[in-house]
């Protein structure tokens, strides 16, 4: 141990304050080997070693090693960079001390906690997210040819996303399930990718939270929403898939991903889920962002000796949940064979699973450096990435969500299996089956990710309630019953909900992506509710959907046609039911006797048109330096909460926030329906013309300067014109040689200029963009004394 530096910390594994809880005692040593991935004579991170040479899909890219150059950014709203004040010796050192201190950090941070317990907080209660956000990323998906029904619709079951006016109110908000918000427990996903987005380029800061860093930023509403906004995208399916696919791995290949990433040079996300508690089996997850790796012997221990396990590198993290932390304890530690540690919060893990074992309590669930994949709808435009793939591409898993700590038996053709949270027992499916959950500190949602294309599901919750969701491709089913029992799906599209006892309320809604798939025209979803009884079988007969329960008087059906909630049922003593279409019509038909035929007619109704319609008309309007938009839509039908997206194609596919400038914007309406379809109006054209010709005169027409400071240096001063709106270039046209001026109206005085009043003469020509060009001489006093 010669030459190396030993310390040995003994350290309780600290807890989060969102509720997560760490495990035990450790006790740490470094050897002081630190090999940071970081260029500090260029002051600019290592750029990737690898790069990709082709716009093709790599199985990898869902994790990969970060090598997605995609860091244009968007500068078209960057602010000036031009001080107004002077350029003192002292305050050019204080901004290089700032600068130098900024390249330590490595990453740009957000300043406040992903905390609800501390006074720099981002909690409030419920996940908020503003209407303009929601509409944005509820439209852009909707609107994909590449994403279906059921996406769309499970995104606004799972996130409760509320409007702009229940900001900071208790929410107990209904979606369409009928179930309750989901309690805020932290948004580190959000948190996390917005970080890694913003030092990647992707996102500006000023974009996310209106300040030039994200550590300048403090809490509003605005930075909240954009975190949210991101929060919710673990939810789309080409992140549940990416985090299937990585778990799968061996514990080699995961590290060795993760190792890969880490030297790129660039900031990336990572999950990780854990058993906090070993005798309540407490199911967490959580996100934090990579940004280097140092190579060293570090060693970490429980003090009551039941295991210890050493380290030859860690990955440098910013946590959310703990900003200002640089005791390392939020790193991960891990060695070639796939051993990983997080101190912070007890993990130690040896496999690519959790068997609850104090060394196998935890596990990676995913990396992300593809910028597809951490950036899947742009908060900004609305655009939506390359991770989709092409249209009616079944995803390769099926998905089952749960309630955090349920247990249930699942079955499908490959396999069966003991699941309780983050614990798979029991298991025939090997690598096949995997579990994950929110990644949000104590999770109310956890997932099972089972093989797709399987021709039998089977979901069987023998102690809870019945209350899940299975996402098989191209159908979302969402039980919801208050009695323990089973739900099986079947390729053929049969549903059948069987409770253990008589269930005061059950609820089954049916989401597919096809056409017309119950019979009714405009129809994607159908619920069918129960009470008081034990079964409901669905099933997709000859001439429409056959649906019996048995308790068929109090058995409902509904359509969601047109954008809303129609009742399409009766009430009958038969056996079974029939929907189906006979011309405009929907025809509900009874078998009384349960021979399999429908003789009877019970119900005849018109299928509902959709009288829902939006209507928008083109406007021409002038310049005015802000954002400008068409007029009110008119309504025709029960329309509510219209809002407007502008694009920048014919196409209506580019969308931009920005809406100000000189030139043409298409617009289109849209009004969110009860089915989480849209309503949408006709194209609009929006026609910005160049605004009136500002008038340019000089807002300080005198320049003072003093003669002590010009001993020492040059000095500069801004010229200000009483107009802000516009752009404008500034050039000299006669004055002393001691004075130069740029094209910014950045006047700078040379050294050593003696006393005395100068007459500068002035050109300032507006730049055309906005406004027809124009020009003006004039007259700047500068003093010097």
């Amino acid at each position: 141990m010669n030459g190396k530096l030993r310390n040995k910390l003994l350290i309780i594994a600290l807890v989060l304050s969102v509720t997560l809880s760490g495990c035990g005692f450790f006790e740490y040593s470094d050897n002081g080997k630190h090999n940071y991935n970081y260029d500090e004579d260029s002051n600019q991170q290592n750029r990737p070693q690898e790069e990709d040479d082709d716009d093709e899909y790599d199985p990898d890219d869902d994790f990969d090693d970060g090598s997605n150059e995609n860091d244009s950014g968007d500068a078209e709203d960057e602010p000036d960079d031009d001080e107004d004040e002077e350029d003192f010796d002292n305050e050019e050192e204080q901004g290089d001390e700032e600068e130098k201190d900024e390249d330590k950090k490595i990453v740009d941070k957000w300043a406040f906690s992903n905390s609800i317990n501390e006074v720099n907080k981002l909690g409030v209660r419920g996940y908020y997210i503003i209407g303009d956000d929601y509409n944005r990323i509820i439209t852009a998906l909707q609107n994909d040819s590449r994403v279906g029904d059921t996406e769309v619709a499970n995104l606004i079951y799972s996130s409760k996303m509320l409007s702009d006016k229940e900001y900071y109110q208790n929410y107990n908000y209904d979606n369409l399930n009928g179930s309750k918000s989901i309690e805020w427990n932290g948004s580190c996903y959000g948190m996390s990718v917005t970080t890694v987005l913003k030092n990647r380029n992707i996102l500006t800061s000023e974009t996310l939270s209106g300040q030039k860093s994200l550590s300048d930023s403090g809490i509003s509403k605005h930075d909240f929403s954009a975190i949210n906004y991101y929060f919710w995208q673990q939810m789309l399916s080409p992140i549940q898939t990416a985090r299937s696919d990585f778990m799968a791995l061996s514990p080699e290949e995961q590290v060795n991903k993760l190792n890969n990433l880490a030297t790129g040079g660039r900031p990336f996300a990572i999950d990780f889920f854990w058993i906090g508690s070993q005798t309540t089996d407490e199911v967490l997850g959580h996100t934090v962002v990579g940004y280097g790796k140092e190579d060293g012997e570090y060693s970490w221990e429980r003090t009551d000796g039941q295991y210890s396990r050493a380290y030859s590198h860690r990955i440098l993290v910013y946590d959310c949940s703990d900003p200002d932390d640089e005791s390392g304890l939020s790193d991960i530690y891990y060695n070639d064979e796939g051993d990983f540690c997080i101190p912070k919060y007890g993990i130690f893990s040896n496999s690519n699973g959790i068997t609850g074992a104090y060394n196998d309590n935890g596990k990676l669930g995913c990396i992300y450096g593809n910028d597809d994949f951490l950036n899947i709808v742009d908060y900004k435009t609305g655009v939506v990435s390359n991770a989709y793939k092409q249209e009616d591409e079944q995803a390769p898993i099926t998905t089952i969500y749960l309630p955090s700590l349920a247990k249930c038996k699942v079955e499908s053709d490959s396999g069966k299996a003991d699941v309780q949270g983050l614990r798979i027992s029991n298991s025939t499916y090997g690598d096949d089956i995997q579990t994950a959950c929110l990644t949000c500190g104590k999770s109310p949602m956890s997932f099972i990710y089972l093989p797709a294309n399987e021709k039998n599901y089977n979901v069987k919750m023998s102690k809870d309630d019945l209350n899940c969701k299975i996402d098989v491709g191209n159908v979302l089913i969402t039980v919801n019953s208050d009695s323990p029992g089973s739900v099986n799906f079947s390729s053929n599209g049969n549903i059948n909900v069987n409770s253990d006892e008589k269930s005061k309320k059950c609820t089954v809604n049916i989401v597919a992506d096809r056409d017309n798939a119950f019979g009714i025209n405009d129809c994607s979803q159908i619920e069918v509710s129960q009470d008081n009884g034990k079964s409901i079988n669905i099933k997709q007969g000859k001439k429409g959907l056959e649906i019996d329960g048995d308790n068929m008087k109090e058995l409902t059906v509904s359509g969601y046609v047109g954008g809303d909630k129609t009742e399409i049922d009766s009430d009958t003593k038969a056996k079974s039911i029939e929907l189906s279409k006979s011309g405009n019509d929907i025809v509900v038909k009874a078998d009384s006797n349960g021979d399999g035929k429908y003789e009877k007619t019970v119900k005849k109704a018109k299928i509902p048109k959709n009288k829902k319609k939006i209507t928008i008309k083109n406007r021409t309007v002038r310049y005015n330096g802000k954002n400008q938009g068409v007029a009110k839509a008119k309504t025709t039908g029960k329309i509510s909460n219209v809002f407007y997206l502008y694009y920048k194609d014919k196409k209506c596919s580019i969308a931009t926030a920005s809406h100000k400038h000189v030139g043409k914007y298409y617009v289109k309406a849209y009004a969110l329906n009860d089915d989480g379809t849209f309503t949408e109006s006709n194209r609009a054209k929006l026609i910005i013309k160049k605004g009136k010709v500002p008038s340019i005169k000089l807002k300080n027409s005198t320049l003072i300067f003093k003669t002590s400071d010009l001993s020492k240096k040059a000095r500069s001063k801004t010229i200000k014109l009483t107009s802000s709106n516009g752009n404008f270039n500034f050039t000299k046209k006669s004055g002393s040689t001691s004075f130069t001026v740029n094209k910014k109206g950045k006047l700078t005085v040379k050294k050593g200029t003696k006393n005395g009043t100068y007459k500068l003469k002035i050109k300032v020509t507006g730049n055309g963009k906005n406004f027809k060009k124009t020009s003006k001489v004039l007259t700047l006093t500068v003093k010097i004394k």
